[in-house]
């Protein structure tokens, strides 16, 4: 049964043969990919050789080649591509910086939390660094397991006689003393 519910765009024959040829150059790139190590080895062999005769027949010039003037040109060209290229990769870089600075820890509770956690309470209370996201239950707040109402902690129905609820504890504040601007 053909296909009549999704609309078909139609397109021209350029657009047709340049599809094509980019879906030839992609499959060629698989190909390439998957090649073993002699065969990488022959292909490589293949290659230097097409270079070379290209090179005798005057289709490739090297910078000896041309005039003064042009030589000039052209390492003018190769220095601006140069700093582009150096000025794209530092502002990669910094952009990568900022994101790692600015990005919170993937821990539930931060280092220095931690530490004031230590302080203040009993190691109980204090979730391990390798809880993971999955684990932790919807009452989580700052890495602490603490229930979210009074209710939460009176048994339900269908719990045994023998479970006893956990009691009612307040949320715990930290406040970072001696922090200066």
């Amino acid at each position: 049964m053909p296909r009549s519910s999704r609309p078909r765009v139609q397109l021209s024959e350029e657009e047709k043969k340049a599809r094509r040829r980019e879906q030839k150059k992609m499959s060629m790139r698989r190909a390439r990919a998957k090649l073993g190590a002699v065969a990488l080895e022959e292909r490589r062999r293949k290659d230097r050789e097409r270079y070379h005769q290209k090179k005798q027949d005057g289709l490739i010039r090297t910078i000896k080649d041309f005039t003064p003037r042009q030589q000039r040109q052209m390492r003018k060209m190769w220095r601006e591509k140069s700093r582009l290229k150096r000025e794209k990769e530092k502002i990669r870089k910094r952009t990568e910086e900022m994101l790692n600075e600015n990005t919170p820890p993937s821990s539930p509770c931060s280092a220095s939390s931690r530490v004031a956690l230590d302080a203040h309470s009993s190691p109980s209370s204090v979730p391990s660094p390798t809880l993971s996201h999955r684990t932790a239950s919807a009452s989580t707040v700052s890495g602490l397991r603490l229930p979210l109402s009074p209710l939460m902690c009176t048994p339900s129905p269908n719990r045994s006689d023998n479970a006893t609820p956990k009691p009612f504890t307040p949320r715990k504040r930290f406040f970072l003393e001696n922090f200066e601007d």
